[in-house]
């Protein structure tokens, strides 16, 4: 026993020491680097073997009538385990200075995001809509897509349509071939149905559609509705982490920096090299972020260009660590998603102001717990969404509900405000024909 101590310790920090990079032959380096990516392969599924067999052990000792192993924090949390925010790396140091939030107003988004909440001791999901003008909570029991989509419509049943839209969104949903074919031969075209109408029609002809097709055709004609619809003005860009639930629904789809650095926080890597490629990546990937928001200031044709070709030097680069690799080729294949911000300056780079938000949510039901009916559900998102609309309004909540209460009328209606305020800070500037 005392003599195996000394040789793993001996073993891991010879480990620890090794740099393909020092290697000058080539074939050698190759073979360390396959080694290392193997050791680190393997090192993550023990972890997960580890997890998963003290969960286990848990719920045996639950059912045995005993408790689980504690939870204990430790001092100090050794790399990115448990740490997987980037608040510091983002944020770049400036002098503080009081000024009014609203008068800098200058970009034009839906942000979303969604947090789960109990209804009468069943789950659903709290769905967040906001901009630098209000913010919104509704609750719904799904959080799919048709979901969404009642949402953005602020609607508790859909409308459907089947037009040339509806078969491009099909496409893209890979719905089989046949199934087109049938829609377009069976079913009546560019008509608006309701949910129970287009139901009743699908039953009837198209009975054996599974639930999954069944599912993306009513996507596909909701959105379908959605776009030709003009009862409300249609949202031009949602920014979003990268829930397939978002996806589809708007012309431009902005995703979150933050979200996607979480990626590379949650990568733990145990050889020595593999985390020093990780520090030196995480610092070029947040220098590239901060030219990012400074081109939003000062955005130019010739700065687009030089940010999308050093937006594939920085995730094309092979820095040896297989994982961290895997993870760039992920990220760069959402060039057109990360970086809408070239093409429309006016939208953030993420969007904290929705998880802020749904952060609240979470916190209230931590100290209420959850709601038991429908109407005790829609009154809580009605006054979740007062309280932080006047907030960004820089109106008093009290004061608002007095002058409500007292039917006075000191205060105009939100809507006024908001429209007011959204004309001397015009929204989607950059969509604008010229």
């Amino acid at each position: 026993m005392t003599q195996t101590a000394p040789a793993e310790k001996l073993m891991t920090v010879l480990l620890q020491s090794i740099d393909p990079k020092e290697i000058a032959d080539e074939s050698l380096r190759q073979t360390i680097e396959l080694l290392l990516n193997l050791i680190e392969q393997l090192n993550s599924k023990v972890k997960d073997l580890v997890e998963e067999n003290q969960k286990l052990r848990d719920e045996n000792n639950r059912l045995k009538g005993e408790q689980g192993k504690p939870d204990i924090k430790a001092n100090k949390n050794i790399g990115f385990q448990n740490d997987h925010s980037s608040e510091k790396e983002r944020k770049v140091p400036t002098k503080h200075s009081k000024s009014s939030k609203n008068a800098t107003i200058k970009v034009d988004r839906e942000e979303i995001d969604q947090t789960g909440a109990r209804v009468g001791g069943v789950n659903h999901t709290t769905n967040i809509i906001c901009n630098p003008l209000y913010t919104v909570y509704l609750t719904t029991k799904n959080k799919d897509r048709l979901s969404v989509l009642k949402v953005l419509q602020n609607v508790t049943a859909l409308e459907f349509i089947l037009n040339e839209f509806t078969y491009e969104l099909l496409d893209t949903l890979n719905l089989p071939t046949k199934w087109n074919k049938q829609l377009k031969e069976l079913l009546p075209q560019e008509t608006v149905f309701t949910e129970i109408e287009f139901n009743a029609l699908l039953d009837e002809y198209l009975s054996k559609l599974s639930f999954q097709y069944r599912t993306r055709v009513q996507e596909a004609a909701a959105i379908a509705f959605y776009h030709q619809q003009t009862n409300i003005p249609l949202i031009k860009a949602l920014v979003c982490d990268d829930a397939p639930q978002f996806k589809l629904l708007t012309a431009d789809l902005a995703l979150c920096w933050v979200h996607e650095a979480r990626h590379y926080k949650k990568l733990s890597p145990f050889v020595a090299c593999h985390r020093q490629s990780l520090d030196e990546f995480l610092d070029d990937f947040w220098k590239y972020y901060r030219k990012l928001l400074a081109y939003r200031d000062f955005s130019s044709q010739d700065k687009s260009w030089e940010l999308r070709e050093e937006f594939w030097t920085l995730f094309s680069t092979v820095s040896g660590y297989e994982q961290l690799d895997e993870r760039k080729r992920l990220t760069a294949a959402k060039i057109s998603e990360l970086l809408l911000v070239l093409d429309h300056p006016e939208l953030p780079l993420h969007n904290n102001p929705a998880e802020l938000a749904a952060r609240t949510m979470v916190q209230r039901c931590n100290i209420s717990y959850a709601t038991q009916t429908t109407e005790g559900t829609k009154a809580w998102d009605i006054f979740m969404s007062l309280v932080s609309i006047t907030r960004k309004l820089e109106i008093s909540f009290f004061e608002y509900m007095r002058d409500r209460i007292s039917q006075i009328g000191n205060i105009p209606s939100l809507r006024t405000i908001i429209r007011g305020k959204s004309v001397l800070n015009p929204f989607g500037w950059s969509w604008m024909p010229e």
